[in-house]
């Protein structure tokens, strides 16, 4: 078979010292070709981030129903806030404090929406009231 102009010489291997072998990863200082050689380590679950992470979810939500349903928003933001002291304060009995953002988070969402919502209440009592005694314009006079 002819040699084509255009193809490529093979690959010299360098010379190296009779005996001498390849470093390999540790020695050279960078990861072998599949990662260190040793399992991946896993982070320990934390038992209290699914309270956490529930009253986060609830306190939002209960936020969103402020405007149109205010029953079920009060009764979400309970919800989470209480989920939220009850995740603190397992976290301060366990010693575990990976989800206290968290945490503290689900017990602010829950207490702004137990705010919202009984303002949104008052808001709606007042405005019905007002339409009963035949609108706002009597409700001054």
């Amino acid at each position: 078979m002819p040699e084509s102009p255009y193809q490529q010489a093979p690959y010299q291997q360098a010379p190296s010292a009779p005996g001498a072998q390849y470093p390999g990863p540790a020695a050279s200082g960078y990861p072998g070709p599949y990662g260190s050689g040793t399992a991946p380590t896993q982070m320990a679950a934390d038992p209290h981030r699914g309270m956490a992470l529930g009253g986060t979810i609830a306190g939002g939500i209960g936020i969103l129903f402020a405007c149109c349903c205010t029953p079920v928003g009060l009764v979400l933001g309970v919800v989470g806030a209480v989920l939220g002291h009850m995740a603190l304060s397992a976290m301060k009995s366990s010693g575990v404090t990976t989800s206290k953002e968290l945490a503290t988070a689900a017990v602010a969402a829950g207490w702004t929406a137990v705010g919202l919502n009984v303002v949104m209440a008052i808001l709606g009592v007042i405005l019905n009231l007002g339409s009963a005694f035949g609108g706002l314009d009597t409700i001054g006079s």
